[in-house]
């Protein structure tokens, strides 16, 4: 138990640690200028392949005077079809706006980019050419500097990919203040990344209560661990906040893939848990079942009345004549591969038959109680109830219900009534009332409680 706090409060000083990290970041940039960041989705161009040097040595497509290839003109993120040579050019003019610190933001360009104005390169991310880290280049967004005096300047993008089927901005760039550009992507970005670690951290508890807990094989809560964690891990790793945290864009590659290619496989096996042949194993009393019998206990099933001792029977299932719905209506079942509502069909009582009536134990009278002793007097002791004891969930019945209740509980008789557990205390003493019981015949069950035949119910002091 210690080592499992330990861990939460280690996880969750990670959690409350990351919002200061990325205000720490924000208050590190510089103050937002006046106007707020601007989307660019029109008036860009792009020609497909490489541009050829010229005699200087410079990219000869900086020179407005070559009209061939031609310029096509696209919206921003409208990617060619095909390529030539794995190479684009994209040409686009800036607006006029001034900004304090003015930057561009390009984000998740396939792959390689270098970014010019007046011909000279301000901007680069690696060489353009066939490496094995482009493919994880495909995270990254660019924070473009664009310097001071870029207003109605031509800007120039080269692109490569080693795919020349997948080139190009995949989303509309945005030019602003660098500081309101930091703000923009954790502002849209946010809300995942908390939710992504809230998930990381639900992920890491239950594998380590699985852990503190293996012998029982929960395996319901490893799954659940697993699920949740590579959810968290795909939604906070892939996410393009860490960026401006780390600068492993490798390990952000591929602990974001293997989690995304991990979370169908643990939603499957969570599911398969709680809902298909797995769900047995939640139950312990079904997992234990032939453990017991390897020790010699034996299960007897009975499907109706039974005389399981001298005077001492057991209901079997309750036939359902009236529809008393004791149970919870949200909870299901499956049987025969249908999802049916669980009416709990395994609910009976135990009876004990004396010559003053039989005495009725409930667990949880999902069944009805009326539905129960109607079927104890039908088939077991056709008499007035001596004493009726256990839960009739009845804590969340509505007012309707405990008349009909009451009034079929009178019809057939109930001498005492000790009723505790889900019954509920406001409905035990409106039975109390109509059945006309009471303090000494109708009490609410509480631990040392008991029914003595031939004397009647001793309750606690405070259930009196």
């Amino acid at each position: 138990m210690f080592f499992e706090m330990q861990v939460c409060r280690r996880l969750i000083s990670l959690i409350l640690f990351l919002p200061f990290v990325l205000v720490t970041h924000m208050s590190l940039a510089q103050e937002p200028g006046e106007s707020e960041p601007v989307t660019l989705p029109d008036g860009w161009m792009y020609r497909k392949g490489d541009s050829p040097l010229d005699s200087t040595g410079k990219f000869a497509w900086f020179d407005e005077s070559i009209t061939q290839p031609a310029w096509i003109t696209s919206a921003a993120q409208n990617t060619p079809s095909e390529v030539l040579d794995n190479f684009i050019w994209i040409k686009y003019t800036l607006p006029e706006i001034i900004w304090d610190q003015p930057a561009l933001l390009l984000q998740q360009v396939i792959t390689k980019i270098e970014v010019y104005i007046d011909g000279e390169r301000i901007y680069a991310n690696g060489e353009l050419e066939y490496e094995y880290s482009n493919k994880f280049d495909e995270l990254l967004f660019h924070i473009v500097p664009l310097g001071i005096d870029y207003g109605g300047k031509t800007m120039y993008v080269r692109l490569f990919s080693s795919n020349a089927a997948r080139i190009g901005l995949t989303e509309v760039p945005v030019i602003g203040n660098q500081s309101d550009i930091y703000a923009l992507v954790i502002k849209n970005n946010i809300e995942s990344y908390i939710l992504g670690f809230i998930f990381i951290f639900f992920g890491l508890f239950s594998i380590v209560i699985y852990l503190r807990r293996k012998e029982t094989k929960p395996y319901f809560i490893l799954t659940f661990g697993v699920f949740t964690l590579s959810a968290g891990l795909s939604n906070a790793i892939l996410n393009p906040i860490n960026q401006l945290i780390l600068n492993y864009i490798g390990i952000i590659y591929f602990v974001g893939h293997f989690s995304f290619t991990v979370f169908p496989v643990g939603m499957w096996a969570f599911y398969e848990q709680i809902a298909g042949s797995g769900y047995k194993k939640m139950n312990r009393m079904i997992a234990m079942r032939k453990d017991l019998e390897d020790a010699g206990v034996e299960f007897i099933e009975y499907p109706g009345p039974a005389e399981i001792s001298p005077a001492v029977w057991v209901t079997g299932p309750v036939e359902r004549n009236h529809p008393e719905k004791n149970y919870a209506q949200i909870v299901q079942v499956r049987i025969d591969g249908a999802w049916v509502v669980d009416h709990v069909p395994d609910s009976q009582g135990l009876t004990i038959v004396t010559p003053a009536g039989p005495i009725v134990l409930l667990g949880c009278g999902h069944s009805g109680s009326v539905n129960l002793l109607e079927q104890v007097q039908r088939s077991i002791q056709d008499h007035s109830i001596h004493a009726l004891m256990g839960g009739m969930h009845l804590y969340s019945a509505s007012d309707e219900t405990l008349l009909w209740t009451s009034d079929r509980l009178r019809k057939i008789g109930i001498q005492n009534l000790m009723a505790g557990h889900c019954t509920g205390i406001e409905p035990l003493i409106r039975l109390r009332a109509e059945l006309n019981l009471n303090r000494r015949t109708a009490v609410v069950g509480a631990v040392g409680s008991r029914f003595v035949y031939g004397e009647g119910i001793h309750p606690t002091a405070i259930a009196q």
